[in-house]
């Protein structure tokens, strides 16, 4: 594992200039390479998830999904759920200069598709690091096109952890709720959750009083 540098957050090959500049016989045997890493490499690493480092090898997998959900979609639609189970931590974890990008959204949704747990473990993950770090949510974002009731759930149970920083806990609690009334299934765990932190009198422990107080305000402002 190494420091990334910039031109590693580039996960779309075919915004390079290699790929630009390169014959069309040339692009297709970097698609075929694409296709023979995915399904050939055995050593996966998976160690610098959740830590600043990252490993090359792994993003090259990334940026081999990105290639051929651009250039050969029917070769992700094939692919096995093993071969998906064993790259879904690094296409989660991967960084990315825009996690907004719809081809990078896409790969996480496919990923999600044939891996969840997978996908909801390496999120648990990166969420450990957020709050520990930063204290502010940002790798939910990469889920957009991933909502259903099994990640709703996952990350109601996650919510829960007491290590939790107050503001990693309020910026979660609002994103739980908001994609709970997306989903209208007519579920209501996070709401019922929320107000169920709502007590009286304020508990003693300041970080539990916190929790009374941010359910009661996220709950204000997100609901009808």
């Amino acid at each position: 594992s190494s420091d990334v540098c910039s031109s590693d957050l580039e996960l779309d090959l075919t915004k390079l200039p290699g790929w630009q500049e390169a014959e069309e016989a040339t692009q297709k045997r970097i698609i075929e390479s694409a296709k023979n890493y995915i399904q050939n490499q055995d050593n996966v690493a998976y160690e610098w998830i959740g830590t600043n480092k990252y490993n090359r090898p792994a993003l090259a997998g990334c940026r081999a999904f990105q290639l051929l959900l651009k250039e050969s979609p029917e070769f992700l639609d094939n692919l096995s759920s093993e071969i998906w189970k064993k790259w879904t931590p690094v296409i989660i974890a991967t960084p990315i200069i825009n996690r907004h990008e719809d081809s990078y959204l896409e790969i996480v949704k496919c990923a999600y598709v044939n891996a969840p747990q997978e996908s909801i473990n390496t999120l648990i993950t990166l969420i450990d690091k957020e709050n520990q770090e930063h204290g502010h949510i940002v790798v939910i974002s990469r889920f957009d096109k991933c909502w259903d009731q099994r990640l709703k759930l996952a990350l109601l149970e996650k919510a829960k952890d007491p290590t939790l920083k107050p503001k990693y806990f309020e910026q979660l609690l609002k994103e739980l709720l908001k994609q709970e009334k997306l989903l209208k299934q007519g579920l209501t765990e996070v709401r019922d959750f929320a107000k169920s932190l709502i007590s009286f009198p304020l508990p003693l422990a300041e970080n539990e009083w916190e929790k009374v107080l941010t359910a009661s305000r996220v709950l204000i402002q997100n609901l009808d």
